[in-house]
């Protein structure tokens, strides 16, 4: 191996964004799977969303950068810590931190129960019935919730970067003294 080429590892699968192709397979994954899946898969899509999200806010950061901040030990490493600092910074308002704490907590018990766990339990349910939106279906309300955070902050993201690249293709105006 060649000095300065990065040897890939079992922690870039984590760094994936999704692209526009893969998103029906994640979506029969979100809806079709096991509950568990369904809350890994979910959760692992908004806190990476949440990270492109905060970036928006950043100044321009490359991709030694990036890492810094949002993998250990930076300040924006897990779930939890992104959903407060984007709540901090204003990018999402108490009901949607609300939200994203029970959704944090499904998936960190689906994530960590070495037991098999259902939509049925208890816990779950209360927690997945007090989302935004939520009706009587438990599975409904979670993965409604999930897609509805996705859509808004693929919208966001993308509509920050669009800006940003027609201010750097903009000619700069001369001055005319």
């Amino acid at each position: 191996m060649s000095r300065g080429v990065k040897k890939a590892s079992i922690r870039d699968l984590s760094r994936y964004q999704l692209e526009p192709e893969d998103l029906g397979a994640w979506v029969v994954e979100l809806t079709g799977s096991s509950p568990r899946a369904c809350a890994l898969v979910g959760g692992a899509f908004l806190a990476n969303l949440l990270q492109r999200l905060i970036c928006t806010k950043l100044i321009p950061l490359d991709a030694t950068e990036v890492p810094r901040i949002f993998e250990s030990p930076g300040p924006a490493t897990d779930f939890h810590q992104r959903i407060e600092l984007a709540w901090a910074l204003g990018l999402i308002d108490g009901s949607t931190r609300g939200d994203l704490r029970i959704i944090k907590d499904v998936r960190n018990a689906f994530g960590h129960a070495p037991q098999r766990l259902t939509l049925a339990d208890p816990f779950i349910t209360s927690q997945c019935l007090n989302l935004t939106g939520a009706g009587l279906d438990v599975r409904s309300a979670f993965v409604e919730r999930v897609l509805d955070l996705g859509g808004d902050w693929t919208h966001a993201i993308n509509h920050h970067y669009r800006l940003a690249n027609r201010r750097l293709k903009r000619p700069k105006r001369s001055r005319s003294v």
